[in-house]
């Protein structure tokens, strides 16, 4: 989580996020929320995506909509506009992809800080 939210620190103000709103209160928040808490739809797929489902199984097995499962893939557009490198949401949207595994997936993640 503290990558993802590294790569944010300097992905979202190119994008014109003000940075109050997105690692104040509010942001910090939500990214929480969505990570922590049993209820987040987000987490819930996640779990399902790192017990071996391919996204499509996750999201079909679930009876609610994760508004986050498209959001990589949204960010690493966004990138080549502004020229950010960005190794944590291109190892995400791998993995989302189907190309790498979960562990293939974290691995690159941690290698990415190395």
């Amino acid at each position: 989580m503290t990558i993802g939210f590294s790569e944010g620190q300097r992905l979202l103000p190119l994008m014109g996020a003000q940075p109050e709103t997105a690692f104040g209160p509010a942001g910090l928040g939500d990214l929480y929320v969505t990570s922590a808490s049993p209820r987040s739809r987000n987490r819930t797929l996640g779990e399902k995506l790192g017990s071996g489902k391919s996204l499509e199984e996750g999201l079909a097995e679930m009876h609610m909509v994760a508004r986050g499962s498209g959001g990589p893939q949204c960010l690493l557009k966004e990138r080549t506009l502004v020229g950010c490198d960005v190794p944590f949401i291109n190892s995400l949207c791998a993995f989302l992809d189907g190309e790498i595994t979960a562990p293939e997936c974290v691995r690159s993640m941690a290698e990415s800080v190395l």
